[in-house]
């Protein structure tokens, strides 16, 4: 009779290994879903040419993932920010960016006075590893 308790208390092998791989995997799924591209800004002193250049690294494991891109001046006041001035792409279609390319963004109308509280909002739809498409955002000061 103890050898019957004893099957039916403990689980089998298999149950534990199952779990523990479940487990991992799980993990690995929720550590694929925050892998994000980088936005880095490579050129942006050169507001008398009223351009502004972006290059954008795609850290995806699928290259051809980016799928739009947006680029605002925004205003800070406190916490909050209001946009200004919303810069367009010069390229008309965007359809397997290349990771290694600078996107130049015209300004309609640049103000005069920058001060502090003038940031570059940078925001683009790509697709993750995991197949989801995700908005990223990154904020730049303005000097």
């Amino acid at each position: 009779m103890t050898t019957l308790n004893f099957l039916l208390t403990t689980p089998p092998n298999w149950f534990v290994y199952s779990s523990g791989f479940a487990s991992i995997i799980a993990l690995l799924f929720v550590i694929l879903y925050f892998i994000k591209p980088c936005l880095k800004i490579t050129d942006e002193s050169d507001y008398s040419k009223k351009k502004i250049r972006i290059k954008c690294v795609n850290n995806n494991f699928l290259r051809s993932t980016m799928k739009d891109i947006q680029c605002d001046i925004v205003v800070s006041e406190a916490n909050s920010f209001y946009i200004t001035d919303t810069l367009e792409l010069q390229k008309d279609w965007i359809t397997g960016i290349c990771y290694h390319d600078n996107y130049i963004f015209k300004v309609k109308n640049i103000p005069d006075n920058f001060d502090n509280k003038h940031y570059l909002k940078v925001r683009i739809l790509a697709i993750n590893i995991l197949g989801i498409k995700k908005f990223y955002q990154r904020v730049f000061k303005i000097d």
